[in-house]
């Protein structure tokens, strides 16, 4: 047996017995890839630093002024996706610091200062990052692209991915994911579009493996629910009109609820059955959804299981939701 071969069957994880899907070629766009980028790095590892209150860190002190500045500034939220756009498509530190010459006409000055203080700081601390500690958070990096999102993902990501597309009955979307990875945990799913394609930043820092790759199906499938072509009908696209005349926050919660307990029964079902999801492990996810779990464990596993049908367990679902209340207009007959 080759040291190849024994590496591949050291990282294939067990395998449920439970409803294995086929394997089978998957939709055109449909694979996740993963890159290292170390502007989006250093900008995920600034606004972590900026948040931790008087305890500046002495080597960025003027940068981390910056970003503190900048958040109290910025009011649309594009002044974020700007940014991590131009540390996605660089290709250099010189060219994102170039895009504070060609902001939106119509985002307002506050906003497009805020994006110039992070750009200008970003710059300027670019060459003391990559001549310090940049040195030793590569290092990491690169052993969890390689290790998890590059060998690991290669191994279950046809059985997760055609299991997704089918079950929640998503059509192929306009372009490929990529998956950046970030150290620190900052804002969980950070998400947008270039013209290189969607790309997706996770922190993966102290995470295990499959929690790292179950936080990753759990944000895919919120792109491909936002970003599905005009005339799909998705499993979620049928919830949320079946479930029309439910209260809107109680149906987001439940839907984001459903995304990711599924993302860590997913793991648990297609790859390992020892696996404990995100959910069970954690109060705090836990909690928010503790109503719906019934539904997730009743109409949606049957679904998974094949005992029901999409519309049985749409319709399961949505049973679970108490209707809106009345409008004061309504009740009033105004």
């Amino acid at each position: 047996m080759t040291p190849l071969l024994i590496a591949m069957l050291l990282l294939a994880p067990a395998r449920s017995a439970a409803g294995q899907p086929g394997e089978k070629p998957l939709p055109q766009n449909a694979h996740v890839q993963s890159e290292v980028n170390l502007f989006i790095e250093l900008h995920n590892h600034l606004q972590v630093a900026s948040k931790a209150g008087d305890e500046l860190q002495p080597e960025y002190r003027s940068e981390l002024k910056a970003y503190i500045e900048a958040r109290e500034l910025a009011k649309d939220p594009r002044v974020w996706q700007i940014v991590n756009d131009a540390c996605i498509i660089g290709p250099d530190i010189s060219a994102i610091g170039k895009v504070a010459g060609h902001l939106p006409a119509n985002l307002a000055a506050p906003d497009q200062e805020a994006v110039k203080k992070m750009l200008g700081a970003l710059e300027s601390a670019w060459p003391r990052f990559m001549a310090g500690e940049g040195i030793e958070h590569n290092r990491s990096l690169q052993v969890v692209w390689s290790k998890v999102l590059l060998k690991h993902w290669s191994l279950i990501e046809g059985r997760l991915l055609t299991a997704l597309y089918d079950k929640f009955e998503f059509q192929p979307i306009d372009a490929r994911i990529t998956v950046y990875p970030v150290i620190e945990p900052n804002e969980l799913g950070d998400w947008g579009r270039t013209d290189r394609g969607y790309y997706l930043i996770i922190p993966v820092a102290k995470m295990p493996n499959l929690v790292i790759i179950e936080e990753l199906l759990h944000e895919v499938t919120h792109i491909l629910a936002d970003r599905q072509p005009a005339g799909s009908n998705s499993v979620l696209k049928q919830l949320a009109m079946q479930a029309s005349g439910a209260d809107k926050e109680a149906l987001d919660h439940f839907t984001e609820g459903l995304v990711s307990w599924n993302a860590g029964e997913f793991i648990r079902r297609f790859v390992s059955a020892d696996y404990k999801p995100l959910i069970e492990i954690s109060p705090e996810l836990r909690r928010p959804i503790e109503a719906y779990l019934s539904a997730y464990q009743g109409p949606w596993v049957g679904y998974l299981e094949g005992k029901i049908s999409a519309d049985e367990a749409i319709k399961g679902m949505a049973a679970a939701l108490k209707p809106a209340p009345a409008s004061s207009s309504a009740k009033t007959g105004s």
